[in-house]
């Protein structure tokens, strides 16, 4: 009885654990997310495409910023994509530098991403994981995003 109880409990532990490291990962994704589109509207960025509709339940963000080369401290461009949806939370980084692309799964499950405009230049942007059997919001958050953006397609 006591292993069993010890296994069982091990395994309870485990489980929550990983939920736990995908709260933990959907919280550092959204904060990068925000700091990438802070980045955006302060410096401005070129060609920035956001893909998805309210009643989706996927996002995505695209654009071309100027980024600092750690190597030789000279400016580059450099294209970052966010991709919130079936694959999880992941953001691409891919610039003419070698070996410049390079990806970073914020969160591996699957994540449903529903947003509502507020204002023409903020969105309330919420994530669910899609396979739980109670959808329930594990992390909310508020973008701003140039209004110059054609968001909803």
């Amino acid at each position: 009885g006591a292993f069993a109880l010890l296994t069982n409990g091990r395994i309870l532990l485990d489980s929550l654990e990983g939920r736990n490291a995908d709260r933990a990962g959907l919280e550092a994704g959204i904060a990068a997310l925000r700091t990438d589109l802070a980045m955006i509207i302060k410096e401005g960025a070129f060609d920035l495409q956001i893909n998805g509709a309210e009643n989706e339940q996927s996002l995505e963000f695209a654009f071309v910023r100027e980024l600092i080369n750690p190597v030789d401290s000279l400016p580059m461009l450099a294209a970052i994509r966010w991709q919130i949806g079936p694959n999880g939370m992941v953001r691409s980084i891919s610039t003419n530098a070698k070996n410049g692309a390079a990806s970073l799964n914020f969160v591996t499950k699957p994540v449903i991403a529903r947003f509502s405009h507020l204002k023409a230049d903020i969105i309330k942007l919420d994530l669910q994981f899609a396979n739980e059997v109670q959808l329930q919001t594990h992390a909310t958050t508020f973008l701003m995003v140039p209004s110059s953006v054609n968001l909803g397609h």
